[in-house]
């Protein structure tokens, strides 16, 4: 029964939709940052100088699963640690939406 309820109810659960961000520290967090986070794709030229925080990675499901949402999502995780940009951000999208990148201090 609980499997049959489960079952049941995934689908409003993905068209409601979801969205998850993730870090790891490879340097030293900042004070959260409260200005513009610029966002730079993989393969564009990088800005120098560049001081590496932390590797984001945010993943969306359901009706969160589109680029305005991920990057928004990305963004707030990156003001979170202090940083004013992501760099080298790889986008993969299929039933679901991820993308990761470096963040750091310009």
């Amino acid at each position: 029964m609980r499997t049959l309820a489960s079952a049941l109810l995934l689908p409003f659960l993905i068209a409601c939709g979801s969205i998850q961000a993730h870090h790891v520290n490879t340097g030293q967090p900042s004070p959260p940052h409260t200005g513009d986070v610029r966002v730079v794709l993989l393969g564009s030229p990088e800005p120098s100088p560049f001081r590496e925080i932390a590797i984001i990675q945010v993943r969306a499901h359901g009706n969160k699963a589109n680029l305005p949402s991920v990057v928004q999502a990305m963004q707030e995780r990156a003001r979170q640690l202090g940083c004013n940009a992501v760099i080298r951000v790889r986008i993969d999208q299929g039933t679901a939406m991820a993308a990761n990148g470096i963040c750091g201090v310009l």
